[in-house]
């Protein structure tokens, strides 16, 4: 699937093929929530190589409060998209940064649920983990049949 995304102020626009971008992970750990500005932080997934910054290569910022280092647009302050070294190969899209309209999954994974905000109630249900589940996403996708075809 070729989707393509942006930051609010459309500085920064990027583009990226994947197939895997299912299951949605919602993150409710503190970073996510603080850098998204929201009750919980949503990413996809890609292949490193099948992504490419199309505009404003030069003005993207990185924050690293941890493992992983998030992509951000200084001038408005989207968070785009995460990289983390145990991942190599992957990057992580904001899913609220994707412009191409993404399909509706049929369900979620929530994350990081142990530090939820008390103020935000889950409501979509899913699978729910307290701390980083024990499945990678690649075994999600595999789980749920959605390994694309080789």
């Amino acid at each position: 699937m070729h989707l393509e995304g942006s930051c609010h102020c459309k500085k920064v626009r990027f583009e990226l093929e994947s197939d895997l971008i299912w299951p949605f992970m919602w993150c409710h750990c503190s970073i996510c929530r603080k850098t998204a500005g929201a009750g919980f932080g949503c990413g996809i997934k890609c292949k490193k190589d099948a992504f490419r910054v199309t505009a404003g290569q030069d003005v993207v910022k990185v924050y690293r409060p941890m493992r992983m280092k998030r992509f951000f647009c200084p001038e408005c302050g989207s968070h785009l998209w995460g990289h983390d070294d145990e991942w190599p190969d992957l990057l992580f899209p904001n899913a609220a940064a994707i412009d191409t309209a993404l399909p509706t999954p049929d369900r979620v994974v929530h994350v990081f649920v142990g530090s939820k905000s008390s103020w935000f109630e889950i409501l979509h249900e899913g699978e729910s983990h307290d701390e980083w589940p024990t499945l990678s996403m690649d075994e999600y996708h595999a789980r749920f049949g959605w390994t694309p075809a080789p």
